[in-house]
């Protein structure tokens, strides 16, 4: 893990203080809403669903075009990339 990290490498939310990390611990590379409680990483499934509606309630997108939105942000985030 790096030392500080600017965004989640699941979902590329920006990390604004110390909570935002799981288990406020800056040095974790995912956010808290990207993983379980103990702080691992959730699937691309769940990520992929919280992703899609956090842009349908944040932007008032269409469901359809909030998924596609989703999956290719996500596409380009270390967490999913092959």
């Amino acid at each position: 893990m790096s030392l500080c990290c600017q965004s989640c490498n699941s979902c590329g939310m920006p990390f604004e203080k110390a909570e935002d990390h799981a288990l406020g611990n800056p040095q974790n590379e995912y956010c808290a809403y990207c993983t379980h409680p103990d702080g691992t990483l959730k699937s691309y499934d769940e990520i992929l669903l919280g992703t899609t509606e956090f842009l349908i309630q944040s932007q008032g997108v269409d469901k359809n075009v909030a998924e596609a939105i989703a999956r290719e942000t996500l596409q380009n985030l270390p967490a999913w990339k092959p």
